[in-house]
This record gives C-alpha cells, sequence and structure tokens, in this order.
C-alpha cells in the first residue's frame, strides 16, 4: 500500500505532495504547478495509477477544513471508479494571511544575512533550511518552516558559542603572549641601554683609572731612575784642577770643580739604561696587573646584570710592554758640554776668579778643552733623558688602552647589534600578534552580533506563532 501525504496552502496556492515520504521528480505529473487546486485534485486518482502502478493508497491530507472537503469528494468518487482510498486522514494546518506574509519576512530577513556572511551561508548550505530558502514563493506549511528554522538556530547556536569559547581561549592565549613580548621587547631595551651606559663606565672606571694608575708608576720609574743616576754619576765624579803658573806669583791656583770624564760617561749611560730596562719590565708588569684588574672587574661587576657576556670573555690577555729606549750618544754631541777653561790675561790671573766654562764657537781658538763634563751637567742631561723616556712610556700606555678600548668598543657594538636584531624579532612578533588579535576580537565580535540577530530571528518566530 502506497503512503500519500498532501498539504495545500490556500493563501500562497502552494501544494506539496509525498509519495511513501518522498518528494517526486520536478518533471513529475504529480506537482501542482500552475494548475488550480481543484483541477489538480480532480486528476489525481489517474495520475497517482500511473506513477505507481496501483490503485490502493492511503492519504494523509494537511489543510483547511473546507479543501479536506473538496479533497475527500474527489476521492470518494474514485473509490466508486476501481480506486481503494483508505478513509483520509486529515491535520487540520492553521494558516493565515498575515502568517503566511510574516513567515516570507522572516526568510528574507535569513536570506539578507546569508548573502552577506560567509559562516551562516557555509552553515546553511549544509541544513534543511537551505531549501526553504531557496523555494521562499512555493511556502506550503508555516508550521514546518518554522520548526525547520528553530533548528537551525539551535544547531547555530551552539555552534557559533562553541566558535566564541575557542576564539576567547586563543584570545586570552595570545593577549598573554602578547604581554610576554612587550615585557621581553621592555627588559632588552634597558639592557640595551645598560649596555651603552656600560661602555661609558669602562671609559671612567678603566681607562681613566687605568691611565691614572700607570702614569704615576712611570713617575715613579723617573723618580728613582734619578737618584740612582745621581748616585752612580757622584760615584764616577772627581775633583777637577787646573794650575797656573803665573809670572810674579809662584803659588799654584786651582779650581774646585767636580767633572766626570769621557770614557766614564759611556759606561754609566750603559749602566743607567740597563737600570731603566729592569724597572721598566717590572712596572710593566704592574701595569699589565692594572689594566686587566680594571676592566675585566668592572665586566665581572656588569656580566650578571646585563647578562649577554660569555663566561671566557676577556678584555685584556696579554701582557703591557714598554717600548725600547735609544741611550747611544756620539761624540759629537758631547763635545758641546765638555770642560773648556779660556787663556788668561795677566790682569785676569791677578784680580779675578776663574769660572770653567762650556766649550762655544766664539771662544774656541782661545781655550783649553778637558774630556770631562761638569756632574751638574751630566745630572741634567741624564734627567732630560730619563723625563723624555717617561713621556714616551706614557704615550705607550696610552696608546696601548686606546686600542684595548677600541677591541671593548667592537664588543660592544655586536652586542647592540644583537639586541637590534632581537628587537627587530620581538617587535614583527608583537605586530604580527596585534593583528591576529585584531582578527579574532574582529571575528568575536561578528559572532557575538550573530547570536544578537539569532536571538532576534526568535522573537520574530514567536510572533508568528502568535498570530
Amino acid at each position: 500500500m502506497v503512503e500519500i501525504e498532501i498539504k495545500y496552502n490556500p493563501f500562497s496556492d502552494n501544494a506539496e505532495i509525498k509519495i511513501d515520504s518522498e518528494i517526486p521528480k520536478v518533471s513529475s505529473n504529480l506537482n501542482k504547478g500552475e494548475k488550480v487546486f481543484q483541477k489538480w485534485i480532480a486528476e489525481l486518482p489517474e495520475i497517482l495509477l500511473s506513477e505507481c502502478n496501483t490503485r490502493t493508497f492511503n492519504v494523509t491530507f494537511y489543510g483547511t477544513d473546507s479543501d479536506y472537503v473538496k479533497i475527500k469528494a474527489v476521492l470518494d468518487t474514485a473509490n466508486t471508479k476501481g480506486f481503494k482510498f483508505n478513509d483520509v486522514t486529515f491535520i487540520r494546518m492553521v494558516s493565515s494571511k498575515d502568517k503566511l506574509e510574516k513567515t516570507k519576512e522572516l526568510l528574507n530577513k535569513i536570506s539578507l544575512v546569508y548573502d552577506d556572511d560567509d559562516l551562516i551561508k557555509a552553515h546553511i548550505k549544509n541544513s534543511n533550511l537551505n531549501k526553504v530558502l531557496q523555494n521562499i514563493v512555493n511556502i506550503v506549511d508555516e508550521d514546518k518552516v518554522i520548526r525547520e528554522v528553530n533548528n537551525y538556530l539551535f544547531e547555530l547556536e551552539v555552534f557559533i558559542n562553541k566558535e566564541l569559547q575557542i576564539f576567547r581561549t586563543q584570545k586570552e592565549l595570545l593577549i598573554s603572549k602578547l604581554n610576554a613580548d612587550k615585557q621581553n621587547l621592555k627588559d632588552l631595551q634597558i639592557k640595551k641601554t645598560m649596555v651603552r651606559n656600560f661602555f661609558s663606565i669602562i671609559i671612567n672606571k678603566s681607562y681613566e683609572n687605568a691611565k691614572s694608575d700607570a702614569n704615576k708608576l712611570i713617575d715613579g720609574i723617573v723618580n728613582e731612575l734619578s737618584e740612582i743616576a745621581a748616585k752612580e754619576i757622584k760615584k764616577k765624579s772627581k775633583k777637577f784642577y787646573e794650575k797656573y803658573n803665573f809670572y810674579f806669583w809662584h803659588e799654584d791656583n786651582e779650581i774646585d770643580i767636580r767633572t766626570v770624564e769621557l770614557k766614564d760617561i759611556k759606561f754609566l749611560i750603559k749602566k743607567i739604561s740597563n737600570t731603566e730596562k729592569e724597572l721598566e719590565y717590572k712596572v710593566a708588569l704592574e701595569i699589565s696587573e692594572i689594566i686587566k684588574n680594571k676592566f675585566d672587574d668592572v665586566i665581572r661587576q656588569y656580566k650578571e646584570k646585563i647578562g649577554i657576556f660569555d663566561e671566557n670573555l676577556k678584555v685584556f690577555t696579554g701582557n703591557f710592554k714598554f717600548a725600547d729606549k735609544d741611550w747611544s750618544v756620539k761624540n759629537k754631541q758631547l763635545d758641546s758640554y765638555k770642560i773648556k777653561i779660556p787663556q788668561k790675561t795677566y790682569m785676569q790671573r791677578m784680580f779675578m776668579p776663574f769660572i770653567p766654562q762650556p766649550i762655544t764657537p766664539h771662544n774656541e781658538a782661545i781655550s783649553v778643552v778637558y774630556n770631562e763634563i761638569k756632574i751638574d751637567v751630566l745630572k741634567s742631561l741624564f734627567i732630560e733623558k730619563i723625563k723624555l723616556n717617561s713621556l714616551v712610556n706614557k704615550a705607550v700606555v696610552d696608546d696601548f688602552l686606546l686600542i684595548l678600548l677600541t677591541n671593548v668598543q667592537r664588543i660592544f657594538d655586536e652586542s647592540l647589534t644583537d639586541f637590534d636584531k632581537k628587537v627587530e624579532e620581538i617587535t614583527f612578533v608583537i605586530n604580527s600578534t596585534e593583528k591576529e588579535q585584531e582578527k579574532i576580537t574582529n571575528t568575536i565580535s561578528v559572532h557575538s552580533k550573530l547570536l544578537n540577530w539569532i536571538t532576534d530571528i526568535k522573537q520574530n518566530i514567536d510572533s508568528i506563532i502568535n498570530c
């Protein structure tokens, strides 16, 4: 026995028929199409016989009382002609023109969102509501449509709430990550500032202090070597005599001066230069230790605080050395300092005291030259050389420290470059995270609006039900 289900809405003049719960093909003659309801019903028994190849049917009719009377009369007549339509089950379908219009308005409202919102479009596409939206003008059963809409809204609401929960969780994670990245960026910028200040600290605390301490030690060389030179000169000095035989007096006249002979001066130069080397070697080791301590202590102080230095990093790893000095002196250089005694007249010998003078061009021809140099002149020459060497030593220390600072500057420049790279990387991550957060925020906003839209549709449904 074939089950026939017929629905007819007189306000829309639309009819729907199902055979064993299946809707016939569009090309089937069972579809009402543009036919008048009365004519379609009159032809229905013969069409059913042609389509189903049977005369026995159970019929369920959804519609108004008046239309039920019409279809019952047609089927009763068919029963007299060899058909067997059992008692027609009648289900009264409460409908009105106002209800139909409101249902269409509701579906049009859903269609507008359907056209603009990809989420709803994807969701409706896989639901039974899609067929209803594609055939709004042919509504037969408003109650069925309302049920389809309600089912869809329930599924959509559940889906959106799940999506919202996921997106809100993602947003919280992004906010947490964003805060952590911003804190990392802030820490990096603080450390970068500390690194910049660190180089200034090295200049102030390391360079200046090391230079000052090294210069004090070099000055100590000057003082100690000057004392040693004075003692050695004194050891090699002797009293200078010049005897004059006067024409009228036969007593000797002598000059009380201490001098050092030229051959002993070369010995003194060698001894003083060797002593200078010994003192410089000792002081150079002390300066090496000073530089190491000044620089490495500063690094140890700030390494842990800044947190960027390798444990094995040593700014200064070698030993400081002074440059060799040239103490060689040629005889011609000493000639101008030799003792020279001018020849005297009789009157000068009798009445004027005699003071030996260094040789000069204007008196050379009338003077007697001795291969000796006064000790006070010799001391001045030695001290002048010692002080000149100390200036050279200080310049060597300064050059050494400047090279050291250049290496430190390179280390810090590399560190700052690393900081810049890290800052750039974190900034890029922060910008990407903020864009992602903005995207999720917008998605949450859209979903929230959809929930409000669902609430609005539900209120529309309530007004339709209460028609």
